[in-house]
């Protein structure tokens, strides 16, 4: 996470981040811009099953993620807001490659799209480096 990633589970920061967490929070954010901007259906719904299913397949190698919280001030209300977020970095791996290569794309979108809330306020930002193919490493810490 390059900027504070604030998601959440049960109302709570999700400071664990499992992958299918992570993927979860991901299609909500997609799916929201392809209804509003796009294209959404139902097909939609029914790809995102199974890929939630080998979400679930995928594990937590390493986690490297600390909370923040601080808050921002609305000068327009003049009220303090709180604000919260994960930044550092998770490895995930999965007892196949075949399991991760489908989310590939998913998690390139993310990052030009940024997950959770507040990303309008530059929350949310991720940087994804894979380890799958013949593609160089990409510097800095995995998401």
């Amino acid at each position: 996470m390059t900027t504070p990633a604030w998601l959440e589970r049960d109302g709570q920061l999700d400071q664990e981040l499992s992958f299918a967490s992570l993927i979860g929070s991901v299609y909500r954010r997609l799916s929201t811009l392809c209804a509003l901007y796009g294209q959404y259906g139902l097909e939609d719904s029914d790809r995102y099953c199974g890929l939630a299913e080998n979400a679930k397949l995928v594990t937590i190698t390493e986690h490297r993620l600390k909370p923040l919280e601080w808050e921002r001030h609305s000068w327009e209300s003049n009220v303090r807001h709180p604000m919260k977020g994960l930044v550092g970095h998770v490895r995930y791996a999965s007892p196949a490659a075949e399991h991760l290569i489908p989310f590939v794309p998913i998690l390139r979108m993310a990052e030009i799209t940024h997950v959770g809330k507040s990303t309008s306020f530059g929350l949310g930002q991720i940087r994804v480096t894979e380890k799958l193919g013949s593609r160089p490493p990409a510097k800095g810490p995995p998401v």
